[in-house]
């Protein structure tokens, strides 16, 4: 019992925050403002796109004879080429929407940066609410360990 206590505590206490350099910002606080940084959103959102146009270059027209022939799959054709034809702006709408969403992650890490020292108060009081159970569970503890 005294062991899932000390764990749960454990795990409840920000041990990199205990840990970090005092004239280094919290890595929360690193984290929000690398998001928040337009080079960063950039080059997050010019790999995503990299990568989505890997993806795209997958060749499928082998699959064209098992799909309905109004479906227009050639055989040359590729992921790519079948969303063109549906949304020629796709690989700048996917762009645009990675970047978006990397400044959305970069306000919400700007959020949760506030709200740090509430979150580390709280794992304090449920510390000192661990010990106060701990110290009780010895008290009535009749148990031969």
């Amino acid at each position: 019992m005294r062991f899932l206590i000390a764990a749960t505590a454990t795990a409840l206490i920000a041990a990199p925050v205990a840990a970090q350099h005092r004239d280094a910002p919290p890595p929360e606080v690193e984290l929000a403002d690398r998001l928040n940084d337009p080079v960063v959103q950039h080059g997050v959102a010019a790999s995503m796109s990299a990568m989505l146009g890997a993806l795209m270059a997958t060749h499928v027209g082998g699959f064209a004879q098992f799909t309905d022939p109004y479906e227009d799959i050639r055989p040359s054709d590729t992921l790519g080429d079948l969303v063109a034809r549906d949304d020629p702006y796709f690989q700048e709408r996917a762009y645009a929407d990675a970047r978006r969403s990397t400044e959305s992650m970069g306000r919400m890490a700007g959020s949760f940066a506030s709200m740090m020292p509430e979150l580390r108060n709280t794992a304090d009081r449920m510390r000192h609410e661990f010990e106060a159970i701990d110290r009780d569970y010895d008290r009535y503890d009749d148990y031969e360990d």
